[in-house]
Formats: structure tokens, sequence, C-alpha cells
């Protein structure tokens, strides 16, 4: 979808934005950029690059003690310079916003109904019978039956709390809407509904839509335009097909290849090495000179501006914040090139005596009401599968297909209904009756990596305490590491964050000590709980390429479980497909991705955005 470059004023026009706080660091230093209607603006960057906080800058919605100063002109309104009381009755109905958790954002005492009513037009909102009947509508448009509307958010799985947040954006028809995140941590059907119902609704209205996200497949099947955000920073502004086929930042370039592919296994996993800076750290550079292969001493002798390098005029302009682009431009295009024109010979299959075996697992849960009504949900029907030793194995499937309940299982959180789990010999389905040596036998034999790396450390013990503690419980095993510098030097971590604390850490380094408190213990199975759905695309590629590497070093057997194709195809040799608890499709992952035989494994790869292979091939 290509946007007609329209005459006219834009909707919303952006000049010099800065956001700093009241003790002047800066968040965000001067962007710049134009919305018409009818467009689908996409932000794109890594976490802590400033893409929030120019969406929130853009409604005035920024937390105490941060403020924003430039032009932000919304067809005629000054948004920056409008007092408070004339500018609230614009959100909602000009404009509005839809942010990154829909379960945080909706009211946990309210139902749906109440939600979507509130933020209705005043003058509807009188008319009770009328309200009911809008609000019916609302749920109507975004692909929800009308006994949605008395449920709780806790009710509701992921998919629906965003069709529900998108309801109660849109209720007001605003001209622009801001969608912050809107597809974070969805399975892969979910995040395809939803994009496309943000598609559908955007074109039938010829509402503008900015799109804030990390991913840039997603960014690709959605948007006109990409701005790509770096440390506070506009570092490349283009049109979709143009960025897809030739990045003209090397920022740019190192978010498109460090995209896992969908479509063939890779040898070399790449991503940018480091993090983003603080923005107020590099006001007098280029922001991302520290992390750049083509880096030379002229760029860190000032910050340098957005430049044309190209011949578009109006929305098909091209510009870029590099310096040395016309030097280094022939390079970038070999490397996206080569990118896609090279697959790598995915890994055979393992084949040997099973560390793992699973058999004809299943699981129900009964529950009995206050009146003593009884019911019964099954969750997990005959699942069968064995892991060999140094074998990967994943398990695919979307929110509430039984992935997670049958790996509570293999970890003796869960007591399976019928069926059995064999660890290396040793029958563990009923492990809380298991003798005190053999559970921690079994600890030792297997292992987690949870998703949440900010909610899988205890935050008042420093990284060196929480390895240490994990050390101790594994002592004696030879395949353990000796030390806590030796697990921080297994990990990639510098042996200084022994002492520091999970909040200074960022997601991708919480996760890496994650990974470390795991083969404290020496295991010879990991289980990998959606290890990278909460971390930026270049973070997701270290520690996936970590994860490769402590399976080579140690012949660790591996489960994974995730949505993400991508993540299956560079991850594991064989896949199990779940749907409503049960294997639907089960083979080798080539095979499962290159040829699926189930309807709804076919449903699952044809909703994936495409990958850069065929982005570098096709353009957009």
């Amino acid at each position: 979808m290509m946007a007609p470059d329209t005459p006219g004023a834009p909707l919303l026009s952006v000049r010099d934005l800065r956001v700093r706080t009241r003790h002047g660091r800066t968040l965000v230093r001067g962007a710049s950029f134009d919305l018409r209607a009818g467009e689908v603006l996409g932000i794109v960057g890594e976490s802590g690059s400033g893409k929030t906080m120019t969406a929130r800058a853009l409604v005035r919605g920024l937390s105490d003690g941060v403020h924003a100063d430039g032009d932000v002109d919304f067809d005629g309104t000054k948004v920056l310079d409008t007092p408070e009381r004339d500018l609230r009755p614009l959100r909602g109905s000009r404009f509005a916003m839809v942010l990154q958790d829909p379960f945080t954002a909706l009211n946990p005492l309210q139902t749906v109904r109440e939600h979507i009513r509130e933020s209705l037009h005043p003058r509807l909102r009188q008319d009770r019978a009328g309200a009911r009947a809008e609000v019916v509508r609302r749920l109507a448009e975004v692909g929800l039956r009308e006994d949605v509307a008395d449920r709780y958010p806790f009710q509701l799985s992921g998919g629906m709390r965003q069709r529900v947040a998108i309801a109660a954006a849109l209720a007001q028809d605003p001209e622009l809407l801001i969608a912050d995140e809107p597809t974070t941590a969805l399975d892969t059907s979910t995040q395809a509904q939803v994009l496309d119902l943000l598609r559908t609704l955007q074109r039938e209205r010829g509402m503008a839509l900015i799109l804030i996200t990390h991913d840039l497949r997603v960014a690709f099947s959605v948007c006109d335009r990409i701005m790509v955000m770096y440390a506070g920073t506009v570092l490349e502004h283009a049109p979709t097909e143009l960025i897809s086929r030739s990045p003209r930042h090397p920022y740019s370039l190192g978010l498109l290849l460090a995209e896992p592919s969908v479509t063939h296994y890779q040898d070399k996993l790449s991503f940018v090495p480091g993090s983003v800076p603080a923005a107020d750290t590099v006001t007098h550079s280029c922001a991302f000179a520290d992390r750049c292969a083509w880096r030379k001493d002229t760029c860190t002798e000032s910050a340098p501006p957005l430049v044309e390098v190209g011949s578009g005029a109006g929305a098909l302009r091209h510009t870029s914040a590099c310096i040395r682009v016309a030097q280094v431009r022939q390079d970038m295009d070999s490397a996206l090139r080569s990118e896609s024109a090279v697959p790598g010979a995915a890994p055979s299959p393992v084949v040997g005596e099973p560390l793992l075996k699973v058999s004809g697992l299943g699981k129900t849960y009964r529950t009995a009401s206050l009146l003593g009504r009884r019911t019964e949900t099954t969750v997990l029907r005959g699942v069968s599968f064995d892991i060999a030793r140094g074998e990967s194995l994943g398990l695919l499937g979307e929110t509430g297909s039984g992935k997670t309940t049958t790996a509570r299982c293999v970890l003796g959180l869960t007591t399976p209904s019928v069926g059995s789990v064999q660890l290396d010999g040793t029958d563990i389905s009923d492990y809380r009756r298991l003798p005190r040596e053999q559970r921690t036998r079994v600890r030792r034999l297997v292992q987690v990596v949870f998703q949440d790396p900010y909610a899988s450390l205890n935050p008042s013990l420093t990284i060196g305490a929480a390895l240490g503690e994990a050390l101790t419980v594994g002592g004696g095993n030879e395949r353990a590491p000796s030390s806590v510098d030796a697990l921080l030097d297994l990990v990639g971590l510098e042996r200084d964050y022994a002492a520091r604390k999970p909040s200074a850490l960022s997601g991708g380094e919480r996760q890496r000590v994650a990974i470390a408190r795991a083969l404290a213990v020496g295991p010879e199975l990991l289980i990998c709980d959606e290890p990278v759905a909460a971390l930026d695309v270049s973070v997701q590629a270290q520690v996936l390429e970590l994860l490769r590497d402590v399976r080579v070093c140690y012949g660790t057997s591996m489960l994974f479980i995730t949505h993400d194709l991508s993540v299956v195809r560079q991850m594991t040799d064989r896949t199990l497909v779940l749907r409503h608890g049960e294997v639907v499709e089960a083979g080798t992952t080539s095979q499962l991705l290159d040829a699926p035989q189930h309807p709804y494994t076919q449903s699952l790869v044809a909703a994936v955005p495409r990958d850069i292979a065929t982005a570098a091939q096709s353009g957009r």
C-alpha cells in the first residue's frame, strides 16, 4: 500500500520536536515529519530510541517531569501551545492512542461495555439505549460478538483485549490514531488479525495512522513510510519500499539483518552489537557511531543532519543522517543481497536415546462454584513426544494452545491428569511425591528460561548473589560452570555485572543473567518459554545466538516454546504444532514450515509478515 502524494496541507506537521526532563536530560532531539490524512507512518527502533516519547509528545501525554517543545501542528491546532482545557476535547474525538499493553491499559474493575461507553461522545453517552447499541456496533467493527460487552478484561485473550482497546480508541472516529506496539508478544495469527483490523479501519475511514514498532516485518506490512529512530534522533525517513530494498543508514540495515528469517536457516544470526545510549550522551556526534561497522573519525566530530539521498519529492523523499552514505551504500546493498540470497544449511536432526519422553499427556482442571456447580476444562489431550540428547524441539502454537501447560508438566510444576513424563529413565509425572534426592536430581537435569526477564530475577539480589545461589544448588555437577565469573563469561557479560542489581540492566542483559542462572546447575535439558518475545529484534538475535552456543558447547537438549515461526526455524530440529491442547502436526522444522500439511499450520505460516529476504528481492 502506498498512499498517493496528495496535495494540500498535512493533517499533522511536526518540526524540531524535543523532549526533555525537568533535570535537563534530552530524550528526543529535533524530530520533524509530516503526515497526511490516509497515510500510515511507522516509527521503528530499539527500546530507548525515543519512539514512545515522540508519540506521547504529539498528544501532550507525557508524564510529570517531562516536557516537549518545538512545533506540533494538528490541522491548525498548535498542540504544545494550546491550554489543556482546550486540548482535552480533541483527545478521542480527533486523535487517539492505543497503548502497548492492553491488559494494563484496561481497568480490571470495568466491563468491556463500560470501557467503550466511557469513550463515546458525551451526547451519545446520555442516551442509555443508544449507547448500548453503539457499543455493540463498535465491538462488531473490531470483530467481537455482543456477549463480549459484559466480560471483564481478565476474561479475554490478549488479542481480544487489544481489539477492545482499539474499539475504545476509535469510539469517536478520530482522524489520527497512534498505535504503540499493538502486536508485541501476540501470537502470529492474533498479530495478523490485529494488523489486518488496523489496516481495514484505517482505509475505510481515510484515517491517518502512526504505528510504533520494533518489528520491521510488521512495519513493512502496514506502513507507507518508515521513520527510523535511535537515541532520540531520526536517522532515516523514507517510503517503506525504499527502506526494505535499499536502506541508507547503517542502523536501518542492522535492524533489517537482525530479523531472523522465517524462510530459511541462517548459519550465523546477525545483530547490532552494544546497546542504545542515552540521547543526551551523543548530542555532538553521530548517535550510532559506537556501534557502526563503517565508523570513521569524522563521524564523531558533529551530529549529522538529515539530508536527501534520493531524487524523490514529497511523500517519496528519502533522507538519511549518515555523512558516509555515499561511500558505504554499495557495501550496505551487498550485505542486504547476501543475507537474502544465501540460505544456510539447516542442521541434521539429532537421532539417539531420548532424554525426555512424554506419553499421552493430558490435563483437565476441575473447579466448583459457591453453588456447588462443577466445571471441567481440558487443556491437554494425548500429547506425546520425545527429545533426544542434544536435540532441540519446538512447541509451536497460539496463546491457549497448551504449550506452557506442557512445559509445567515436564518441570513438575503441574501434575498431569493422565499420561507420563520420563526424564532420563525416571518417571517424574507426579514430581511432588518423588523422594527428595530424586527431586534434587530432576532440578539439576532440567532448568527453565522464562519469557519475562524483568519478573524472573529477584530485584533485591545482586547478579553475583543470584548466580552464586544457583551455583550452590548445582555443586558437584561436572557440567556446571565453576564460578560466577565463569557464568558471566559464558553469557557474554562483563564480570563487574556481578555487583549490579537487575534494575541496572537492560532487558537483553537480564535475559542473559536468567540464562546464566539456568546453566549454573549444568542442566541436560533447558526449557525456553518464549525467551525472546519481550525483547527488541537485535537483542533477540543476540540471545538466540547465545542459546545456540550453549547447545553446541554443552550438548544441552532444548524445548523451545514459542509462537514465533522465525525462532522455530532458527533454533529447532523438529517441531510440534499444538492447537486446543492437541498435537495437530509434527515433523522436522524445515518440512513443517516449507510444506505444512494441516490447515492450522498452513494458516500460521500464511499469517507471518514477510521477512527481509522477500523484501530485498521484491521491494514492498
